[in-house]
């Protein structure tokens, strides 16, 4: 029996998620922040398209990055997060996460 046959064996309904244009990112991260008590904005544009392009529109890669950017900003007590902030983000702490298959 293969590793995961049991598992399979169980689950009735199997769905894939495409992942998300631009504009459908934007608003997700947009209501995310918004359920998190951010009143008011906390990303650039530029910002906003940096993260959309680093997770390809994937709801669970967009939660990853967005969990560790609001943890960065939150202890080192910036207002708004950048291009430079994310740029940085991206290359000292998440490059694995979103090299890793989906």
């Amino acid at each position: 029996m293969k590793v995961h046959e049991a598992l399979k064996q169980r689950i009735s309904m199997n769905f894939n998620f495409q992942p998300m244009d631009k504009d459908e990112s934007k608003k997700y991260i947009d209501e995310k922040l918004k359920l998190a008590g951010a009143n008011k904005e906390l990303l650039t544009s530029e910002a906003y398209n940096q993260i959309i392009g680093a997770s390809n529109g994937v709801p669970r890669k967009i939660n990853q990055f967005m969990d560790k950017a609001l943890l960065l900003i939150e202890n080192k007590k910036i207002d708004i997060i950048d291009e430079i902030t994310i740029w940085f983000f991206w290359k000292v702490f998440t490059k694995e996460m979103f090299e890793a298959k989906s």
